[in-house]
């Protein structure tokens, strides 16, 4: 549970960060457009009226209160917050990102099924279907650790459909859910940099501006 907790702390946080950059950019070149989502965003009202408008985390605590009291336990809700900050065509699981994930060196065959050698020898379609169905796999087994958590939290560790077995978190499948957990923040927040940098750029930010506030990314 702790390290599902800390997955969703991870994201709420890194949507905090990225909103709390792209508003930091606008604050010191106002001419560049951004676009409406985040044009209209809610933020409180001190960090507006904030004595020290120089100060960047008045931008990243205000983001951070969008979401206070939300999480992003789905990969929906991890799909509509950082989308924004995808371009299109390589939106978050897209078919080039989860390739690179496939051939990671540290993949495994229980997230996606199917192993980094299988994967290397398809091209064209079949190597679409294995993406599709990676894709469909990664999603069930969030999907499965997420509800799990919903069940011990929320539901007095009933199952929402099932009888559930008795010992069944042994201490081997804990580890592979810390494992498969941080194997996809991992590569969540590789993939989160390299996207946001390409992002600032295409919206027009000077290149001096970018690396200000992506150095520490």
């Amino acid at each position: 549970m702790f390290s599902v907790g800390a997955l969703d702390a991870y994201f709420c946080d890194a949507f905090a960060d990225l909103i709390a950059k792209v508003l930091n950019c606008k604050r010191e070149e106002s001419g560049v457009d951004i676009p409406d989502n985040l044009e209209n965003l809610k933020i409180p009202v001190i960090a507006v009226i904030s004595s020290d408008p120089s100060d960047g985390w008045r931008w990243r605590l205000a983001a951070r209160e969008l979401i206070e009291d939300d999480n992003v336990l789905s990969f929906k809700k991890i799909k509509e917050l950082f989308n924004r900050f995808f371009p299109d065509g390589r939106k978050v699981l897209c078919n080039d990102h989860v390739a690179d994930w496939i051939l990671h060196k540290d993949s495994r065959r229980r997230l996606f099924g199917i192993s980094r050698t299988e994967f290397r020898k398809l091209v064209d379609k079949p190597r679409n279907i294995a993406l599709e169905n990676s894709k469909k796999q990664l999603g069930e087994r969030f999907e499965s650790i997420f509800q799990r958590r919903h069940d011990c939290i929320h539901n007095c560790d009933r199952p929402k459909v099932a009888i559930q077995r008795a010992g069944i978190d042994t201490a081997e499948k804990v580890e592979k859910v810390i494992d498969d957990i941080s194997f996809f923040v991992n590569r969540m927040d590789e993939t989160i940099i390299k996207e946001f940098k390409a992002y600032l750029k295409g919206l027009g930010f000077s290149a001096k501006l970018r690396n200000k506030w992506t150095q520490n990314l």
